[in-house]
C-alpha cells in the first residue's frame, strides 16, 4: 500500500466525515488508508466511523479503551498500518488534506520525513492569536537551544518513510501533546532528514481544542529543557562547577574573616584561589573527563592553563563592571550580572577550546 493516514479522534464526530471525506478525495487515485484511533470519545465519533466504513472501503477504526493521550494513540497505530509512507494530521481540519499529496511526494523524493510547516515561507496560521503564541515561542527556543533545522517543530502534520513511523512506535516517546518535538528529535537525532512543506494552518472546525493548558505546555516546557539539557550537558556541568566554587569563594571567605582573624583581603585571596582549585578538579574529573590527556605533564599544563584563564575573567569581570557601571550608567548590582554572565561564556569558551582540548 502506497499512504496510510492516521487521525487520532476523541469527541470529534462533527470533523470525522469531512475530514474522511477530504483525505479520501485528495488520495483519489493512490492505494491509500485511513486509519481512525479513537480514544474512547464519548460523543458517538466511533459509531460515525462504522458507518463511513461502509462507504469508505478503505477506512479503518482502531478503538481504544482509554484516553491515553495523542502520543500513545500515534504509537500505536504507527505499528499497525500497511503504508509506505504514514501521514499523521489532527481531525479537527486545521491541517489541509489537500497537501497530503505533496508531503507524501517529499518521502518520496527522498526525504525521511515531512513536515507541515506553519513558519516556513509561504505557510501561514489563521488560528486565533492566543493559540499562537506559545507555540510561536517554543519554535524560536527549539531553534535557539537546539538549533533545530525544523523551523515548525510542535506540527502535528508529518509524512513519516514507513520505517522511521515503525522507530516511533517502538521508541519510548510522550503520550501527550509533547509527543509532536520529542518524536521529531527522536528521529533527527538518528539520522533522519527532514524537508518542511507549507501548509495554512486553519482554525479548528467544530468541537472542543484538546490541548490542555496548562499542562500540555507545562510538558513541552519541561521536554525542551530535557532535550536542552542533554544537548548542551557541559555547559551546564560547567555552570553547576561554577556555582560550587561560589559557595566555596563565599564560605572560606567567612571563614578565614571571622573564625581565624585574618584580614578580609587575606580571606580573600586563600578563598579565590581555593575556588579555582575546586573548580579545576570537579571540571577535570567531570565536565571534561573526556577531553584531558593522561600524566602529571598534562595535568599541570591544564591547571596552569585554567589557573591564567580564571585570574583573567576575574580581572575582566571587574572591568566589565566598571565600564557598565560608570560609563554606561547602569546600576551596580545589575552591571555586574551581565559582567558574571559574559566571563562566564568567556571562561567556558577559553577553557574549552585551549585548557582541556581534544584527546
Amino acid at each position: 500500500m502506497e499512504t496510510s493516514v492516521v487521525i487520532p479522534t476523541y469527541n470529534e464526530e462533527e470533523n470525522i466525515t469531512e475530514i474522511v471525506s477530504r483525505v479520501s478525495e485528495s488520495l483519489d487515485g493512490m492505494e491509500h488508508e485511513i486509519v481512525i484511533v479513537d480514544g474512547n470519545s464519548e460523543d458517538g465519533t466511533p459509531g460515525t466511523v462504522k458507518e463511513l466504513m461502509e462507504e469508505y472501503e478503505n477506512l479503518r477504526l482502531i478503538e481504544r479503551e482509554e484516553r491515553e493521550g495523542l502520543g500513545a494513540a500515534y504509537r500505536h497505530a504507527f505499528g499497525k498500518v500497511e503504508g509506505e509512507v504514514v501521514v499523521q494530521m489532527d481531525a479537527d481540519i486545521s491541517h489541509p488534506p489537500e497537501k497530503i499529496p505533496e508531503m507524501v511526494e517529499a518521502v518520496k523524493d527522498g526525504s525521511d520525513v515531512a513536515v507541515g510547516s506553519r513558519y516556513v515561507e509561504s505557510g501561514e496560521r489563521k488560528d486565533p492569536f492566543h493559540r499562537r503564541v506559545f507555540p510561536l515561542i517554543g519554535s524560536y527556543l527549539y531553534r535557539f537551544l537546539l538549533d533545530s533545522p525544523v523551523r515548525d517543530v510542535t506540527s502535528g502534520f508529518k509524512a513519516y518513510r514507513r520505517e522511521h513511523a515503525e522507530q516511533i512506535s517502538e521508541a519510548d516517546l510522550p503520550a501527550g501533546f509533547h509527543f509532536q518535538a520529542a518524536s521529531l528529535f527522536h528521529l533527527l537525532e538518528n539520522g533522519a532528514t527532514v524537508e518542511e512543506v507549507p501548509i495554512t494552518f486553519q482554525e479548528r472546525n467544530a468541537g472542543e481544542p484538546k490541548y490542555d493548558y496548562p499542562g500540555d505546555l507545562i510538558d513541552n516546557a519541561l521536554l525542551l529543557l530535557k532535550l536542552a539539557s542533554r544537548r548542551h550537558h557541559r555547559i551546564l556541568k560547567f555552570g553547576v562547577v561554577g556555582a560550587i566554587g561560589t559557595v566555596v569563594n563565599m564560605g572560606l571567605l567567612y571563614l578565614f574573616t571571622e573564625y581565624v582573624g585574618l584580614h578580609y583581603m587575606v580571606s580573600a585571596g586563600i578563598a579565590v584561589e581555593s575556588a579555582i582549585i575546586s573548580n579545576f578538579v570537579l571540571n577535570d574529573l567531570w565536565t571534561f573527563i573526556d577531553r584531558k590527556k593522561d600524566g602529571l605533564k598534562h595535568l599541570l599544563e591544564r591547571f596552569t592553563k585554567f589557573q591564567a584563564v580564571s585570574l583573567t575573567g576575574l580581572g575582566l569581570n571587574l572591568g566589565l563592571l566598571w565600564v557598565f557601571t560608570e560609563i554606561a550608567e547602569i546600576y551596580y548590582l545589575l552591571s555586574n550580572l551581565i559582567a558574571i554572565i559574559i566571563v562566564f561564556f568567556w571562561n567556558y569558551v577559553i577553557n574549552l577550546f585551549w585548557t582541556w582540548t581534544e584527546t
